[in-house]
């Protein structure tokens, strides 16, 4: 069953609602201009060259920017640097410098300074919380580096999260190749095994344990794909989901969901199926608008 054609998703990023206050033919300018900064965060960006791919002179590409956004190009980048480098403290056990480095940062010093700039912690202050595993540690961070609005204190980021429809599914059995995952981030999971799925394939399917909610960087993780019972080498038996179905557009956003399907599960006093692994459904066809649809599944106990 393929649960990504049954929900209609919610869009995460908060620069795509406020293109819907632009003129149309502003619109797919802007949206070109911040889909070019999000492929492009970590490199440096001629703000000439991106105006001309707008179609817009440079000054005038400036003040749109900043008239829709509530910030310019530039801040726009380092936020998305930042958010990135969080993930990357969260997920991965890379050194600091190797997550500066591959955040845009040209050292480590150059994030850390910009970490207690914005959130007034350092790397190691992140990781330290993350592995609390307190459902308010993202909740609390990331709006810091969210989206400016003057009618969201809390950034435009973190309202979208009260849209998410999270629900409790009970899913079928499912047959399934999977292999195992050197990657421990579920975009670059993607990227690493699209090629190699069958042609008729829709879906990405990623299993992580449900240790990955505590200690991502030290699980094991899994892709693959359904498949016909005789050729599968994974069965995966009929289980309770709390999900939700949403389009994102970073890993930023991506650990949001998480985190607010884990704060649902906890007003509901619902308690995590060890038994089961975390399960997040991905559809291979990209789209448009660069996001990503996938849909994120926390295995729970059954309500008694």
């Amino acid at each position: 069953m393929n649960t990504l054609a049954l929900t209609a998703p919610t869009r995460l990023g908060a620069e795509n609602h406020l293109l819907n206050d632009l003129k149309p033919q502003w619109q797919s300018r802007m949206a070109t201009a911040t889909r070019l900064i999000r492929q492009r965060f970590n490199e440096s960006i001629d703000w000439h060259w991106l105006a001309q791919q707008c179609a817009v002179s440079p000054s005038h590409f400036h003040y749109v920017f900043k008239s829709a956004f509530n910030e310019g190009p530039g801040q726009f980048q380092r936020r998305m640097r930042l958010q990135y480098a969080l993930s990357q403290l969260q997920l991965s056990d890379k050194s600091v410098t190797d997550v500066a480095l591959e955040s845009g940062f040209s050292s480590s010093q150059a994030l850390a300074k910009a970490l207690r700039r914005v959130l007034g912690l350092s790397a190691s202050d992140v990781r330290q919380l993350c592995s609390q595993r307190d459902a308010q540690v993202w909740l609390s961070l990331l709006p810091k580096l969210g989206q400016p609005h003057p009618d969201f204190p809390e950034s435009l980021d973190n309202s979208l999260l009260e849209r998410i429809d999270i629900r409790l599914e009970q899913r079928g059995e499912r047959h399934l190749y999977l292999y195992e995952a050197n990657a421990r981030s579920v975009g670059q999971i993607y990227c690493a095994c699209s090629k190699y799925l069958p042609l008729n394939c829709d879906t990405v399917l990623v299993y992580s344990p449900w240790e990955a909610c505590s200690e991502p960087a030290q699980s094991s993780y899994f892709w693959g794909y359904e498949a016909k019972p005789e050729l599968a080498n994974h069965q995966v038996p009929a289980r309770t989901y709390l999900s939700a179905t949403v389009v994102i557009d970073s890993e930023a956003s991506y650990l949001m969901v998480w985190e607010a399907i884990y704060r649902r599960m906890l007003e509901e006093g619902l308690e995590i199926d060890q038994e089961a692994y975390l399960c997040d459904e991905l559809a291979v066809q990209q789209r448009d608008d660069g996001g990503m649809l996938i849909s994120i599944g926390l295995p729970v106990k059954p309500c008694s």
